[in-house]
């Protein structure tokens, strides 16, 4: 199979390119659809370029600033924790160094962008969030499943964090915010956006900190952040960024077992990025982009707390990416061409003194192509993507997507894609610590889903999907040495989703997910017990939503799995966590707003984590103020 659709894309392309009618002609033919896919709602994440949710086939979840002020969330891992599907290992501590899983998949090969701008750090491609304020986010786009045709590496889905806009208007636009909390927690931050001119600006800056709310885990996060968009004319503009991003705490994301030990930890992101915007014609559009970044890690620690054991470890990486591309609207078409070729080098430096510190470096280009064809009532998207590494086997990454308009009310989507995850240069090259396995080859995966989403039912929105993911040549710890990974075998997931939306009555609404995953790894794990492992994880969200007042009362559960449960490793796995959070509008105007916020953390106290170095804490309270003007 992936020869003859690998060969057959272009083909395709030109065969139905003839039947293609406009993009828009299906939308005003949908007007229940709307409820869901608002007409102003564009998502960038499935093919580089905006278009409706109604015409992308990847599973998709949208999760917009209002929501995430409405949750009250303070970090990017607590507003992705009540998406369908992900798996979140976040103990709700700010200093937390988790991460997101997606449909059975590990955390390295989930792919982190920012504005386009891939976060994952190129030594071992942690997909690292840590630093990102989650007040800079204008919404937050996930697709569950590889994207590797649009993004490359990233075989367990993708996450891409849109930062807000420049402003539009002479007169400026500001926010500002407090936060108080228990054991410590503070947090104030700003936002200012307007004009000078013709150039759009934003800033923001911030800080937040916390005394930590279990074992001392203090937290110190300050950054800054600035957008400019200069439009050289009607048909050219230029926007660009620049930010420094830091994250400063104790005992990290883990305590160990012995709790005079102490590990302290920092971790720095500078950066800049350039897009220049060129209208070549009505339907013709091209763009130059320059992202460059540093990613900064410095921790110490001792095993205990006279110091008698300690480390340092100091990583440096810089890396440079530039990015090329075409997009053209024809009638019936939105045809993306382009190519983007990236270099890091990483700095490394251990002590004691005996590990002499490593310089490396890793090299990647890639060329890439997709198309989104309007066929009456069916859009059809093929993509193919080529990357080439400079530590690693190159890749050819084919998928062909669809949705079909079944009745004015229901969407069905389908989509067959190649994904994988590269080895990073920590996996594959020579380690004076960890090892390192040169002859390391990427995982690859065909992932193949199905869903279905509809409104037949009066003010309730369903939508299901179907999965599986079939790897091969899955990484695994080498058994005789825990830090190598190798090529063990093969790995099948497969799953479903379902959701239920109900529409708003009298401001209230109710909202319900779940996720089943089902791990079949009988290649790699000799042990029958988890041949097949379990994995699920549900969510239940009340809202209600009516001047001045804004509720929203969530309740979480994740189970993690026969592995994750081992008794070693005293997890727990019996509770439902619930949060509450709670906003009202002391004033509003046109010119002005002030409101008033609060959360109660893990009401009950419940217990929900997969390992004794990342206990969760039980119930703390929160409030704050908010101030637009």
């Amino acid at each position: 199979m992936p020869p003859v659709l690998s060969r057959s894309l272009a083909a395709f392309l030109l065969a139905t390119g003839l039947l293609a009618e406009p993009l828009t002609a299906v939308a005003s033919e949908a007007p229940e659809l709307d409820l869901y896919f608002r007409p102003d709602q564009l998502v960038e994440v499935a093919t580089r370029a905006p278009k409706p949710l109604n015409r992308v086939a990847e599973n998709v979840s949208v999760v917009t600033a209002a929501e995430i002020e409405a949750m009250g969330a303070r970090t990017v891992l607590e507003a992705l924790r009540f998406v369908t599907g992900a798996f979140v290992s976040d103990n709700g501590e700010m200093v937390n160094q988790g991460v997101p899983f997606f449909q059975g998949a590990d955390y390295e090969p989930i792919a982190i962008l920012v504005d386009g701008m891939r976060w994952n750090e190129w030594l071992a491609s942690f997909p690292e969030t840590i630093t990102i304020p989650i007040h800079l986010v204008d919404r937050i786009e996930v697709i569950r499943g590889p994207a590797a045709s649009a993004w490359g590496s990233g075989l367990g889905g993708v996450v891409n964090i849109i930062t807000k806009g420049t402003g539009s208007s002479a007169t400026p636009a500001a926010t500002a915010r407090l936060r108080l909390g228990e054991q410590g927690i503070q947090e104030h931050d700003g936002e200012l956006a307007g004009m000078v001119a013709a150039a759009g600006y934003y800033l923001y800056a911030g800080r937040l900190e916390s005394d930590g709310l279990r074992w001392d885990r203090f937290s110190e996060k300050n950054r800054v952040f600035a957008k400019l968009r200069l439009p050289a004319s009607e048909a050219v503009s230029l926007t660009m960024s620049v930010g420094s991003l830091e994250h400063q705490g104790r005992n990290y994301n883990w305590v160990p077992f012995d709790l005079d030990a102490d590990l302290q930890a920092g971790v720095r992101d500078t950066f800049f990025r350039e897009d220049l915007q060129v209208r070549l014609g009505r339907e013709l559009t091209a763009s130059l982009g320059l992202r460059v970044r540093r990613h900064e890690t410095l921790s110490t620690g001792g095993a205990m707390s006279d110091g008698s054991i300690s480390s340092v470890d100091s990583q440096k990486g810089d890396d440079r990416t530039t990015i090329g591309q075409l997009v053209w609207s024809p009638t019936g078409h939105t045809l993306v061409l382009g190519a983007e070729h990236g270099r890091a080098q990483v700095d490394e430096e251990l002590s004691p003194a005996l590990v002499q510190p490593a310089r490396r470096f890793d090299e990647a280009w890639a060329v890439y192509a997709n198309d989104t064809m309007v066929l009456r009532n069916l859009s059809l998207i093929p993509g193919l993507r080529y990357d080439h590494f400079s530590l690693s086997n190159p890749i050819l990454s084919p998928s062909l997507g669809a949705t079909c308009q079944l009745t004015p009310a229901t969407l069905l989507r389908a989509l067959v894609a190649h994904g994988f995850r590269r080895p990073p240069i920590n996996y594959k090259t020579a380690d004076p610590v960890t090892g390192g396995n040169p002859a390391l080859l990427p995982e690859t995966t065909w992932s193949y889903q199905a869903g279905l989403e509809t409104w037949i039912i009066p003010h309730l929105r369903a939508k299901t999907s179907l999965f599986q993911h079939d790897s091969r040549q899955a990484w695994e710890r080498d058994p005789t040495a825990p830090y190598i990974l190798v090529n063990a075998g093969a790995i099948t997931r497969r799953g479903v989703e379902l959701e239920l939306e109900t529409e708003a009555w009298r401001g209230l609404s109710l909202a319900a997910n779940y996720a089943f995953v089902r791990e079949h790894s009988r290649d790699i794990n000799p042990d029958p017990s988890i041949y097949d492992d379990d994995s699920y994880t549900a969510n239940l969200i009340g809202r209600y939503d009516a001047a001045p007042w804004q509720v929203r009362l969530a309740g979480h559960f994740t189970w993690w799995g026969v592995r994750a449960a081992d008794d070693t490793w005293n997890g727990s796995f019996d509770d439902v966590l619930w949060d509450l959070a709670v906003t009202y509008t002391l004033f509003a105007s046109p010119e002005t707003t002030l409101s008033l916020f609060g959360a109660g953390r893990n009401l009950f106290g419940g217990s929900e984590f997969s390992d004794e170095w990342s206990r969760n804490p039980g119930r703390s309270l929160e409030a704050g103020l908010t101030w637009r003007f």
